[in-house]
């Protein structure tokens, strides 16, 4: 399709010309926007991750901060468990 006859049935291919060089720039072109876009998306990841840990520590707040065993009330092993436990995982996912 990309081949234009040039006179006695000889065939022209495409004006661009196509070497090595080319396709090593090509290459390493390819390889710096995908890094970019891994890096791009592991940062959105990262914020997202953390807001998910704000959140799950003011849902474990919000819903039932305390228990009750008799008169005495207590913080929630849930909220400790969001504060410190889910605090560690992400720490230990964003380094």
């Amino acid at each position: 399709m990309n081949e234009t006859t040039t006179g006695q049935g000889q065939a022209d291919k495409s004006a661009a010309p196509h070497d090595d060089a080319t396709a090593i720039r090509a290459g390493i072109l390819f390889a710096e926007q995908d890094d970019a876009n891994l890096r791009c998306t592991d940062q959105w990841f990262s914020w997202l991750l953390l807001l998910e840990w704000l959140v799950g520590i003011v849902f474990a707040l919000t819903i039932s901060p305390t228990t009750w065993a008799g008169k005495i009330a207590e913080t929630h092993v849930h909220v400790w468990a969001a504060i410190f436990l889910g605090g560690g995982i992400a720490r230990r996912l964003l380094e």
